[in-house]
């Protein structure tokens, strides 16, 4: 009877140690911390603000970004990448020299030198990722190794420049395209280009849909990959699945990936252009509307462009604007003119950027402000006019707080500075 507790005991906890990995070996868009970047009038610098609007981590690092993994990147006054958890406290410090990606991808941190870039062939440039880490900040592949890696993804695999490795680092498919070009996995399929064809394998390496499409083959999620071939003197896609059945004839053009609800927005050819509906699994549209362009679906709600038409007889469109839709198509609420997001929904808040006045907002789902800004230096081009007693930015800080229940936090955080230019000296 012992022993039958003593193996339940440690089955518990071996499912309770793999729940909370699967929480955080996850996309940043699946991460739940409820702490968003935010900048604040009186300062450059970005902190951190919960779902109230109150800047809970205060504001002391040149950039912030979202969680993932349950950390956050931040890049330090000396020009440092770093990390910080949920509760603000730095946690890893890149080396000089080094950068890190913005977020991990399945418990994978890719990471590698500040001034290794790539030309694309078309005049962009892009960060060489040449190491990864894990999620404890240590090493999976030291730089060096690879001359670039993709993201990691929930298949285990990341494409390199000589194959794809696995979450250990090893590489497991050796590289078997010839002009070097790998394509990342995604529901156990990647796109690869042998001889000018494009056609897909699986995570065994395997060739399961033959190199005989010419213009691109690419995986979407939902078990379905959208394929390209020329009809009527145009490239159209349509879809198939991860057997290379077609699921679709090529009846569409543009086209993102499935997002919440198994919905992807695609452009369908109309006798007036094009105009942006949703998809299932299945191909059978599920939304349509007078949208120009729509974004997937995250956190159970999209971005979809719309127009405002003149009042004339012509009927020409004055404007366009943003409006959030939910999976039934209804219209919960419109931005104004001007006014567009600058992330997609993520924990029932999205950022949004005024044109008009040039501010940042966070909004919830209903379009109530959360918490607005307008950053320091776009507010006013002289510092001595804004800021006329001449303040340090540890000063300013403690004004922003000044008789708020995070001022102790912020004090805290000042003096920690002013500790470490000290030790400098």
């Amino acid at each position: 009877m012992k022993k039958i507790s003593l193996i339940a005991i440690l089955m518990a906890a071996f499912f309770c140690l793999n729940s909370c990995d699967n929480q955080f070996n996850s996309t940043p868009e699946q991460d739940k911390t409820l702490l968003w970047p935010a900048q604040t009038d009186t300062c450059a610098l970005w902190g951190y603000i919960n779902e109230k609007g109150e800047m809970v981590i205060p504001a002391q690092y040149q950039n912030a970004y979202g969680f993932s993994c349950g950390k956050a990147k931040v890049v330090l006054k000396d020009g440092r990448d770093a990390f910080i958890n949920r509760e603000g406290k730095i946690v890893f410090t890149a080396s000089e020299g080094e950068v890190c990606d913005d977020y991990f991808y399945y418990g994978c941190l890719r990471y590698g030198n500040n001034y290794d870039f790539f030309n694309d062939g078309n005049g962009y440039f892009y960060q060489c990722w040449a190491g990864m880490l894990n999620d404890h900040f240590k090493p999976i592949v030291s730089k060096g190794v690879y001359d670039n890696i993709e993201p990691m993804t929930k298949d285990g695999l990341a494409a390199t420049s000589n194959g794809y490795i696995n979450r250990h680092g090893r590489l497991v498919i050796p590289e078997r395209n010839e002009n070097g070009v790998l394509f990342n996995f995604c529901d156990g399929v990647a796109a690869i280009l042998w001889k000018g064809k494009y056609g897909a394998i699986n995570t065994k390496g395997k060739l399961v849909i033959d190199t005989i499409y010419d213009n691109f083959l690419s995986p979407v999620g939902e078990n379905r990959l959208v394929y390209s071939e020329m009809r009527s003197g145009m490239w159209l896609c349509g879809l198939m699945d991860t057997k290379g059945r077609k699921i679709t004839e090529p009846i569409f053009r543009g086209y993102a990936f499935f997002g919440d609800g198994g919905l992807m927005p695609i452009q369908r050819i109309t006798d007036c252009g094009y105009s942006a509906c949703y998809i299932d699994r299945n191909g059978e549209i599920q939304i349509q509307g007078p949208f120009s362009h729509s974004e997937p679906f995250y956190d159970g709600v999209a971005w979809v462009l719309d127009y405002k038409l003149s009042e004339t007889k012509e009927q020409n469109i004055e404007y366009s604007y943003f409006k959030l839709i939910n999976m039934q198509g209804e219209t919960l609420f419109s931005l104004e003119k001007g006014q567009q997001p600058e992330t997609v929904f993520h924990n029932g808040l999205c950022l949004i950027h005024d044109n008009n006045d040039n501010s940042y907002q966070y909004i919830n789902k209903k379009g109530e402000v959360v918490y607005r800004w307008t950053p320091y230096k776009e507010k006013n081009n002289s510092p001595e006019s804004h800021n006329p007693a001449r303040l340090s930015e540890d000063e300013l800080l403690l004004k922003h707080f000044e008789g708020t229940e995070y001022y102790p936090l912020a004090e805290q955080c000042v003096r920690r500075r002013q500790e470490c230019e000290n030790l400098k000296k």
